[in-house]
């Protein structure tokens, strides 16, 4: 897994949810932290700072939906 071929899923809108592009986008990150044990390792540096900046924004997105349903239906 890894960023070209999410953004091609997502160019060719082939992700039925949210969920699995969550889903792809961790296990890219979980490769890339397996992968590069090293805590040196400017592959893994990278991917802990991606996995922050990740958990973020989806937390973020989710809370949005979860606002805009609740808005929805009252």
């Amino acid at each position: 897994m890894n960023l070209t071929y999410i953004q091609q899923k997502v160019e060719k809108m082939e992700y039925e949810s949210l969920h699995a592009f969550f889903a792809d986008v961790d296990l890219m990150i979980k490769n890339a932290l397996v992968y590069n044990s090293d805590p040196k390792n400017p592959y893994r540096i990278a991917a802990e700072e991606m996995k922050k900046r990740y958990k973020k924004h989806a937390k973020k997105i989710v809370q949005s939906l979860q606002q805009q349903k609740q808005a929805q239906s009252k």
